[in-house]
């Protein structure tokens, strides 16, 4: 029974070297730092797959202002570059202006038997500096204005994300946003209703569950590796 144990013991011993050698095998070509960013732009755009199919938005476009200073009065009328899905101008000094074009009517599968007219903009990732919404045909009272540089307790929806709420939005029209931030420039708009806001911010709740599951998996590979190698 002993030799018995010895021998698990020396089997178990054989598998941590196999995986500390694994590991150390994939962290030797891809830092901690690359791979742990990688997974998070991988599970970004995972979570970001089925709300983008409930989305009611209908057209998205941006314009880069490079000299920082135009305002909306400026470029409202400029002529901006269409795009679709995520905006991803990785790191720049420049201002974007994203003008995103919205249809309530638009059938994403979510909003039959709901009554209310609520609509939230969804903004995400959540490190953005700023962004401030520019609607022609909402309040004018206030500057509406989020990002990371400001308080979490002037939100207008609370979420992991950034939000903005809509109260009446019973026909189409466009809204202008403008993006400034010193991280990189990626961004995704998502226009729902609350019952598929939420569905889609507990999905992602999950997703990034998984990611810290990972890095804790990699930060204890990464410990085994360095006990294994030190033995």
């Amino acid at each position: 029974m002993g030799r018995f144990f010895v021998s698990m013991s020396g089997v178990k011993k054989s598998i941590g070297v196999l995986l500390a050698n694994m590991m150390y095998h994939v962290l030797r070509h891809v830092s901690c730092g690359a791979f742990c960013h990688l997974l998070a732009v991988f599970i970004f755009i995972c979570a970001s797959v089925t709300a983008q199919a409930q989305s009611a938005i209908v057209g998205q476009a941006f314009y880069e202002d490079p000299t920082n200073q135009l305002d909306f009065a400026a470029v409202r009328e400029r002529t901006y570059t269409p795009y679709q899905g995520i905006l991803n101008k990785g790191y720049s000094s420049s201002t974007f202006w994203i003008r995103l074009d919205l249809d309530p009517a638009r059938d994403t599968g979510t909003m039959a038997g709901f009554q209310q007219d609520l609509f939230v903009l969804r903004i995400s990732p959540s490190f953005l500096d700023e962004i401030e919404l520019y609607d022609p045909q909402g309040p004018q009272n206030k500057r509406r204005i989020t990002g990371a540089r400001y308080s979490g307790a002037d939100d207008e929806y609370k979420s992991p994300n950034f939000n903005f709420v809509f109260k009446q939005l019973d026909q189409p029209r466009s809204i202008w946003l403008r993006l400034k931030s010193n991280s990189s420039n990626i961004i995704l708009f998502e226009l729902m209703k609350i019952p598929a806001l939420t569905r889609a911010d507990h999905a992602q709740n999950l997703l990034y569950g998984a990611y810290f599951g990972i890095i804790l998996l990699t930060l204890l590979l990464s410990l085994l590796i360095m006990r294994v190698r030190f033995d």
